[in-house]
C-alpha cells in the first residue's frame, strides 16, 4: 500500500512528509529516515521533517545522532523552537542522553505556555 501511495505523491512537500510519517509509524525506520532526509535536503525549513529525523534516531537508540540532528534543525530554522513538538522532542533527546534535569526544565518551560 505504501508503494502505491508513493507513486501519487509527486513533489508535494506535505504529502512527502505524510508518507515519511506513515513509514515511521509502520516501523520502516530506515525508509522513513531516507524520505525525511530527502525532504529536509530539499526544504531546510521543514520543521516537521526535521523533528521526524530526530524521532527516528531516538527510536533507533541513537541518542547522540538525535541530538546532532536537533541542533542542525535549529541551526537551519530558528523558528523551530516556537513549535510545541520541538519541546517534546527536545525533552526526549535530553532524557535519552541522560540529561534528566535539563529535560525537566524543557518540560516545565513548555508547560508554562499551555493555556
Amino acid at each position: 500500500m505504501l508503494e502505491l501511495l508513493s507513486r501519487f505523491l509527486g513533489s508535494h512537500p506535505e504529502a512527502q512528509f505524510l508518507y515519511a510519517r506513515a513509514l515511521y509509524l509502520n516501523g520502516s525506520l530506515d525508509a522513513a529516515a531516507r524520505k525525511a532526509a530527502n525532504i529536509t535536503g530539499n526544504n531546510h525549513t521543514s520543521t516537521q521533517a526535521a523533528l521526524l529525523v530526530v524521532s527516528i534516531h531516538l527510536r533507533q537508540g541513537r541518542a547522540a545522532e538525535a541530538m546532532a540532528a536537533l541542533e542542525a534543525a535549529v541551526s537551519a530554522n530558528f523558528g523551530i523552537r516556537e513549535t510545541p513538538l520541538y519541546h517534546v522532542v527536545h525533552a526526549e533527546v535530553l532524557m535519552s542522553n541522560g540529561q534528566l534535569e535539563e529535560a525537566r526544565k524543557v518540560r516545565d518551560c513548555a508547560g508554562a505556555w499551555e493555556v
